[in-house]
């Protein structure tokens, strides 16, 4: 449910525990019942009905949501806008200020699944070359070609495909104005012994 900044609960807690942090976006909020998920305004009441598999946060106007039939994204009237030919979405961060693409796994016709992005229209803004992909903050992301692994290595690109800098991170996350976090080295067992801060141009 929901509470206000003095504790008072404003909306019960009748809701499914799901992945994604429910939150208020444009007066909306992700709320899971009874096995699927819609939106509600801020009296608690229905704005868009539970009929879809998953949901995700609304940016801007408008919110990416999933059925049987695939990935879809929805305006705040429920109506779909466009349908997306992806295989799979990521979760989106809580960090990033100015969306104007979400990653995705997209079939690649030669190498198989890779991560790009696509804006809310379904339009290819980064295409998937590379095998992951962070999200584009102020038009930089960290990449890397390597199995989701902690012996991974990172490097940074631009949203035009420039290589900022070539893979030698172990792990990428926190951008934050022109620095992002970057481990730095692993341990004997083969977790990330350290951490610092990287410029991203």
């Amino acid at each position: 449910g929901f509470l206000n900044s003095l504790g008072d609960i404003v909306i019960d807690a009748i809701y499914d525990d799901f992945e994604l942090l429910p939150e208020f976006r444009n007066d909306l909020a992700a709320v899971k019942c009874n096995g699927k998920m819609g939106y509600i305004n801020r009296s608690g009441s229905w704005q868009i009905l539970p009929s879809w598999h998953f949901c995700w946060n609304f940016r801007s106007e408008y919110a990416l949501v999933q059925s049987a039939r695939g990935f879809f994204v929805i305006n705040q009237a429920g109506q779909i806008i466009t349908k997306l030919e992806v295989q799979d979405i990521q979760l989106f961060p809580d960090g990033v200020s100015n969306w104007n693409c979400f990653r995705c796994l997209i079939s690649n016709a030669t190498d198989g699944l890779r991560e790009g992005c696509l804006d809310w229209h379904g339009n290819v803004v980064f295409p998937a070359h590379h095998r992951r992909l962070t999200d584009f903050h102020d038009g930089v992301a960290g990449y890397s070609d390597m199995d989701d692994s902690l012996e991974a290595l990172w490097g940074l690109l631009e949203q035009s495909g420039k290589i900022v800098k070539p893979p030698q991170f172990y792990d990428l996350h926190g951008f934050c104005g022109n620095l992002a976090c970057a481990g730095q080295k692993l341990n004997r067992d083969g977790w990330i012994d350290s951490y610092g801060y990287v410029n991203v141009r």
